[in-house]
């Protein structure tokens, strides 16, 4: 039988439930995105991502299941500012431009998340959580 807590190798883990809510709420916002102010969706996505991204730094091991449902709410943040920002970026740039600063913001993904992890790897081996630290560095 499979426990649906604990692990990242469980039913229930932070990671599985931040790409599922994330999967889910992108076409959302990108349907929201194209009938109503970017701006506006875009700035309360990012500050709704940036609250929940810092509460879940507070988040003790006891309450594991607040944990897994706060990264649930990182993923539809994220969502907002993923699925809207390149339009805006298309929106405020021509031609050779817009496509080197589309670069530039898809080249900032995987470089935030290497960074992330790289922090990650010296304070999982001192602390108790090892998300902690990721998310405190996140907020700032």
């Amino acid at each position: 039988m499979v426990p649906l807590w604990g692990s990242e190798d469980t039913l229930v883990s932070p990671r599985r439930i931040f790409i599922c809510s994330f999967m889910v709420a992108a076409p959302i916002f990108g349907y929201l995105g194209d009938r109503f102010n970017r701006k506006i969706i875009l700035s309360c996505g990012i500050i709704f991502w940036s609250l929940v991204t810092l509460s879940s730094s507070f988040i003790t091991k006891e309450y594991y299941w607040l944990f897994v449902l706060s990264r649930g709410l990182v993923g539809i943040g994220e969502s907002s500012y993923s699925s809207i920002s390149p339009t805006i970026i298309g929106d405020l740039f021509t031609n050779n431009t817009r496509t080197m600063m589309l670069s530039v913001f898809y080249f900032a993904i995987p470089l935030g998340s290497h960074v992330s992890f790289k922090m990650d790897v010296a304070p999982k081996m001192k602390q108790e959580s090892r998300y902690k630290s990721r998310f405190d560095v996140t907020f700032a």
